[in-house]
């Protein structure tokens, strides 16, 4: 009656999202939705682009409850290396063994330097609705969508993908938004303390920006984090380190150990031999990396210290994460989850409702004709301890599942639309019905029907 198959990444990322949003509802909290497919809803992404994860903004009180809520539905925290549990400070990353999709969860975005607090309200005040896998979402209206994307590609202009959104915000500011629009937004540039990340692009376009003597310690920071690689952020360690300290530094940096170095080349458990081309690769990479990223770190670091003895603060590293993210730290248990329930008065005055499951299709095959509904079907349960990854249906089963949107799960009613498809005995149907229910509503741990 069914046959396997495997989920697409597309799929499981809309499905992830509407998981990500099920799990927000029952904690009580409010997240927002950065990037991916509502960017794409929002027409500021092509249609068919396939993000490998799912960014979710939430704020940082709200995290842990969120990771540990996560962490009871299977997801762990990825493991990190010394440099990623250093320089990445504004998310947690979780993944699932079955899920082929990551979820960040993050409490800032890099080029946000006003409080995460403020920036949160900012973005949660104009937000817009969207649905995704048959769930809806919450997600920064489209002028904040837009502010998000350009700071992504702004990060690390350098790649194409990035070029490319920064080349489409710059005709879009230009050609596309109204006057009310561009004031709106640059207001919303200012209020989140995106105002020097985006100077010089807007000045590109003519407009005005406020400027610094010296660029703030955020920024100079940010730029350092924002480089093609991690050498500038371990040079900068290595400045703020005293003593001994510098040489366990230097240490980690050029030859980490074995489960450091794969997670941050994956490729390298393919036998020691590529253990040992990814060491070399990455001595050469930091050899030739290092005179250009010496000079941008005592620019940074320069640009840090006046910066801090102009506000009367004492100079620093970047801040520390706000959550554990360590390979060996667990994720904590989802204990006292209510207790993360929002009750600001920007929240919602009643909890939202989420449906039973979260649905997506693959593209129909205009070449079959409707009632016999091959087009794959990915379900998933969103009730707490049910099932966790995707259901995958197909042929029949998918079949039965867009009959079930039509007219519920009553077997009979199932049953009598299923018998003028199909000629089959209207008891072997039921049989099937029964026992198709069965499995859906009884959330069997299997990810293929």
């Amino acid at each position: 009656m069914t046959d396997h198959v495997r989920v697409p990444t597309a799929s499981a990322v809309n499905l992830a999202h509407a998981l990500c949003q099920a799990v927000a509802d029952d904690l009580g909290v409010r997240v927002l939705f950065l990037k991916g497919p509502i960017a794409s809803l929002q027409g500021l992404r092509e249609k068919g682009r396939v993000s490998g994860d799912v960014d979710v903004l939430c704020r940082p009180r709200d995290q842990d409850a969120f990771v540990a809520a996560l962490a009871a539905r299977g997801w762990r925290a990825r493991p990190l290396s010394t440099a990623a549990r250093e320089f990445v400070t504004h998310s947690v990353t979780v993944l699932h063994d079955e899920w082929p999709c990551d979820i960040d969860v993050h409490v800032r975005f890099p080029g946000f330097f006003a409080d995460p607090d403020t920036v949160f309200e900012a973005l949660w005040r104009d937000r817009e609705c969207h649905q995704v896998a048959a769930v809806d979402l919450d997600a920064p209206s489209r002028l904040a969508q837009w502010l998000v994307l350009l700071l992504h590609g702004l990060r690390s202009p350098d790649l194409p993908r990035n070029a490319a959104e920064v080349d489409a915000a710059h005709r879009s500011f230009r050609d596309e938004l109204t006057d009310s629009e561009r004031s709106t937004l640059l207001a919303l540039v200012d209020e989140t303390g995106a105002t020097e990340v985006t100077a010089d692009f807007f000045r590109g376009l003519g407009v005005p920006r406020p400027a610094r003597a010296t660029p703030s310690p955020d920024l100079a920071l940010w730029r350092l984090q924002a480089a093609p690689s991690r050498t500038e952020s371990w040079m900068l360690l290595l400045m703020e380190a005293h003593g001994w300290s510098r040489l366990h530094i230097l240490a980690r940096a050029l030859v980490p150990a074995r489960e450091e170095l794969v997670a941050d080349h994956p490729e390298a458990t393919d036998g020691g031999g590529a253990l040992l081309r990814a060491y070399a690769r990455r001595l050469r990479r930091a050899a030739a990396l290092a005179p250009r990223a010496l000079l941008n770190v005592a620019r940074s670091y320069r640009d840090v210290r006046a910066g801090h003895r102009e506000t009367g603060q004492p100079a620093g590293t970047p801040p520390e994460p706000t959550a554990a993210t360590g390979a060996e730290e667990p994720i904590a248990q989802a204990t006292g989850a209510t207790d993360a329930r929002d009750t600001s008065s920007g929240a919602s005055a009643e909890p939202r409702t989420h449906p039973r499951f979260a649905v997506d299709r693959a593209p129909a095959d205009p070449t079959e004709q409707e009632t016999t509904a091959t087009t794959d079907v990915y379900v998933l349960p969103l009730a707490p301890g049910g099932v966790q990854v995707p259901l995958a249906l197909q042929g029949t089963a998918a079949a039965l599942w867009t009959i079930i949107e039509d007219v519920g799960m009553d077997i009979d009613a199932v049953t009598d639309v299923a018998e003028q498809w199909w000629d089959v005995p209207r008891a072997t149907l039921r049989h099937d019905v029964a026992a198709f229910l069965d499995t859906i509503n009884g959330a069997g741990r299997t990810s293929r029907l």
